[in-house]
């Protein structure tokens, strides 16, 4: 496989590090917020019966799962000036923040058809354009460089940033709520404008950042002859390790929607915090936050020590 340049005989600066990890703020704003605060958000202040929340939020789940390997044949055919999977981290970041925000700037529906149908068009595009960011996003580490020790290092930014992520999607984002309405006198629906403004635009920051950040990363360029999907699919349904991978990391995904969805409603509902639940659920993030990037340099050391399979396998049993 051809270069756009030859890669560097030494590490990659600190800079690109920091760069491409920066890319995983926004990256995990688009994966956890929305789980965390879609759902009571459609059914508290649309009024969108939970029935029909609940679908609009299955509809766009189930496109990711299409709409992912699109982003990856697409970008692997991709050539510009800017390797093949830089653009598509760009325009796919933009979109889904500028649909993020328009998920909280509803216009004025009173019909729950209609209601169901605009969050789920918006819902859709948001996805669409996280797909198109997320997959290049995450194949451009293991093209940044052919030294598996400095993989790690590369995914140990990323993973120090998912936290950062974690943080502002799910303390800030309900925190802003909160403030908003109890502070400052709002109605909800403006607490969660405000909210879709200022994280939106980390998302947006994001964007910018890890697209100029790795402008100087090595990235490989696209191949003269590509497979198609449905035989990708093929190989890759053959490749039972990866289909075992892949299970374990759905499996984990779905876990992670239904943790954050189920745990703003039991704090709400079944401990009867009301609307302070804004203001215990970032306590409650901060804490996941901060034990996830406490147990990154254990986890690159243990990774180096006994190999990425075993570590990754006793993360999983814990």
């Amino acid at each position: 496989m051809q270069r756009l340049r030859q890669r560097p005989a030494e590490r990659l600066p600190i800079s690109t590090y920091v760069g491409y990890g920066a890319g995983q703020i926004g990256g995990q704003i688009l994966r956890d917020t929305p789980a965390l605060i879609l759902p009571i958000y459609m059914t508290t202040v649309l009024g969108i019966e939970a029935a029909l929340a609940g679908l609009v939020i299955i509809i766009a789940k189930v496109w990711v799962v299409i709409a992912d390997p699109i982003a990856g044949v697409v970008s692997d055919k991709t050539v510009t000036r800017w390797g093949r999977r830089r653009p598509f981290i760009l325009g796919g970041g933009l979109l889904a923040a500028a649909s993020f925000m328009l998920l909280f700037f509803v216009p004025a529906i009173e019909s729950q058809f209609s209601l169901f149908i605009y969050m789920t068009a918006i819902y859709l595009l948001m996805n669409t354009g996280y797909s198109m960011f997320s997959v290049p996003y995450l194949t451009l580490a293991s093209e940044m460089s052919d030294n598996p020790d400095e993989r790690t290092t590369i995914v140990s930014f990323r993973n120090a940033a998912l936290a950062i992520g974690l943080i502002v999607g799910g303390a800030l984002a309900p925190k802003i709520v909160a403030w908003v309405t109890q502070e400052l006198g709002g109605t909800p629906r403006a607490g969660y404008e405000w909210m879709a403004l200022i994280v939106g635009g980390v998302i947006v920051v994001s964007t910018l950042w890890v697209f100029f950040g790795t402008a100087r990363a090595p990235q490989s360029t696209a191949t003269g002859t590509s497979v198609p999907l449905r035989e990708q699919l093929q190989i890759a349904w053959a490749n039972k390790p990866f289909v075992t991978l892949i299970t374990a990391n759905i499996v984990q995904y779905l876990s992670a929607g239904i943790g954050y969805a189920g745990g703003f409603f039991f704090f709400a509902y079944s401990m009867r915090l009301g609307f302070d639940v804004f203001n215990v659920i970032p306590i409650w993030i901060v804490i996941i936050s901060v034990a996830s990037i406490a147990s990154m340099p254990l986890l690159v050391w243990a990774s180096t020590r006994f190999g990425k399979l075993p570590v990754y396998k006793w993360c999983l049993v814990l």
